[in-house]
């Protein structure tokens, strides 16, 4: 089995300290009842939390002889049985499957996990770390497009179990 990490982007830390550090300045610099404040910042850190703790965790992909698994919140195993075609997308960003807009997920400049309209106006659930080349798997009810930094060694352990075009 090999798994690829698909780490957030440390900028996203830097938004929520920058809010963060927002709010405490405003905090000291206004006038007023230091328990609304202190209300006020609790309830702020509390949603940033809760924010970092859904937008910031990183997604595995797992490849094996069984088929692969994406691994976010839960797994989603897909057989490769399920799986019609591979395709090598060589110029992802000249390519109709180029995600176009986000429907459900998290897409912070090339970074991108989650379902995705394409160009082409498919849908996919979309990896991306880098928006230069991909590989396109077509199952029987949906598309999944990875962008990896490690691109080259995910198709070559796909294409261990299918043919990558």
């Amino acid at each position: 089995m090999i798994e690829f990490v698909i780490h957030p982007p440390r900028v996203f830390l830097a938004v929520v300290g920058a809010v963060l550090l927002v709010v405490v300045l405003s905090m000291f610099l206004k006038r007023g009842d230091s328990g609304r404040k202190l209300t006020a910042l609790a309830i702020t850190a509390v949603v940033l939390g809760v924010v970092t703790f859904l937008f910031y965790r990183p997604t595995v992909l797992s490849v094996d002889e069984h088929g692969f698994s994406l691994r976010r919140f839960r797994e989603n195993r897909i057989s490769w049985a399920e799986i019609r075609s591979a395709e090598r997308i060589v110029d992802l960003p000249n390519s109709p499957q180029q995600p176009a807009n986000r429907i459900v997920g998290v897409g912070l400049g090339v970074y991108k996990v989650g379902t995705f309209r394409l160009r082409d106006g498919r849908t996919a659930r979309v990896t991306m770390e880098q928006d230069r080349e991909a590989l396109l798997l077509v199952a029987r009810e949906q598309l999944y497009l990875f962008a990896l930094n490690d691109q080259e060694q995910l198709i070559a352990a796909v294409d261990r179990y299918i043919e990558v075009e």
